[in-house]
């Protein structure tokens, strides 16, 4: 069996290693981007199983890059992180297609969850 593929977008590179080092460790392959564009450029090359997005990004928000990731994979799975609570920008996420937000700090539990939704 193939291994699910994951894609781990934000801008906090200690977070995203940190991600990355638990979830190889449960067997995912793991993909890292520091930037909304990094993350469609990558998904223009790759439909990954789930990608976890941060919303406020150096380039863009999350959402601005969800929607354009969706341009590519209309039925991507996106969830969406963040360590603030702006309702108006959580609600829009939604609104756009993310499967749902984990508020940071969030629980490699609560991340695996997600992924085997």
């Amino acid at each position: 069996m193939t291994a699910k593929t994951v894609l781990i977008v934000d801008d906090n590179a200690d977070l995203g290693e940190e991600l990355k080092s638990v979830l190889m460790d449960e067997g995912f392959d793991v993909v890292l981007a520091s930037s909304g564009s990094d993350a469609i450029l990558l998904s223009r090359d790759k439909c990954f199983d789930i990608t976890f997005m941060d919303m406020k990004l150096p380039d863009m928000t999350g959402v601005e890059a969800l929607m354009e990731i969706m341009k590519i994979y209309a039925d991507v799975r996106v969830v969406m992180m963040s360590g603030y609570r702006v309702h108006e920008l959580l609600n829009e996420a939604l609104e756009r297609g993310a499967e749902s937000v984990l508020n940071k700090p969030f629980s490699i539990e609560q991340m695996l969850a997600e992924i085997n939704k």
